[in-house]
């Protein structure tokens, strides 16, 4: 009797396992599979002091397949200076469902 228990409690830990791999992963996967690509264009960039050290963030703009347009901060952000020009074109994947779920490719070099 003993056996069997260890046994359906080492699958319940395995089952467990894999609901919480799956719960941490299904956001990447459910992206990838519904995120659409456009251009999008670098058009300002917002000057930040932390701590002493001054960082700039790409406020970037891209039109949705609606034709609404968006503008947001990007996550990213260079030291002292910003790494592209204003204008610099970028390639924008987002989730249509969720436009605040997207992810922005960068040019390999701008100057």
């Amino acid at each position: 009797m003993a056996n069997w228990m260890e046994i359906l409690l080492q699958i319940l830990c395995i089952v467990a396992l894999l609901l919480i791999i799956w719960w941490r992963i299904k956001p990447a996967v459910l992206f990838k599979k519904r995120a659409v690509e456009t251009r999008g264009t670098i058009v300002n960039w917002l000057k930040t002091n932390i701590g002493g050290k001054v960082y700039f963030y790409p406020m970037i703009e891209f039109v949705d397949r609606e034709g609404k347009r968006i503008r947001f901060k990007a996550s990213e952000r260079s030291e002292r200076e910003p790494m592209y020009k204003t204008g610099t074109e970028v390639i924008i994947k987002y989730d249509p469902k969720n436009t605040d779920r997207k992810k922005v490719a960068y040019p390999k070099k701008s100057r």
